[in-house]
């Protein structure tokens, strides 16, 4: 997931909102169910129930300010290697059109440009 506002805790606020309880319901207890669950935790973190929507947004996905976006992508760029594209996938913003177009503009306007140097060489 991906969502930026001009404020950290405004992100959060609006994921948790958006994919939040449908993520909770539907998603997380399906990857569980498949023993997917403990590869969204690091390995010196507690059990697998302590994987709730809050964790993933600190955790997983890209949600925050856009400087603290762009440090996500950073790390995981460095943790993996490099990668060429990301990728955005995300859902659950219809109730929320302004919330997730103004993530949009503070991706491309902010994020992007600041990371455009990680070319996946």
């Amino acid at each position: 997931d991906l969502r930026l506002a001009r404020e950290q805790t405004r992100a959060g606020k609006t994921t948790k909102r958006g994919r939040g309880p449908s993520h909770q319901a539907a998603v997380l207890p399906l990857l569980e169910a498949f023993e997917f669950h403990d590869y969204l935790k690091a390995d010196d973190d507690p059990a697998s129930g302590a994987v709730d929507v809050e964790y993933c947004a600190r955790n997983n996905w890209f949600v925050g300010s856009p400087e603290t976006v762009a440090e996500k992508i950073e790390k995981v760029y460095a943790d993996v290697g490099g990668f060429g594209h990301l990728l955005l996938f995300n859902f659950d913003y219809a109730d929320q059109p302004d919330a997730w177009h103004r993530s949009m503009e503070l991706l491309a306007n902010e994020v992007m440009p600041s990371v455009a140097h990680l070319t996946g060489d």
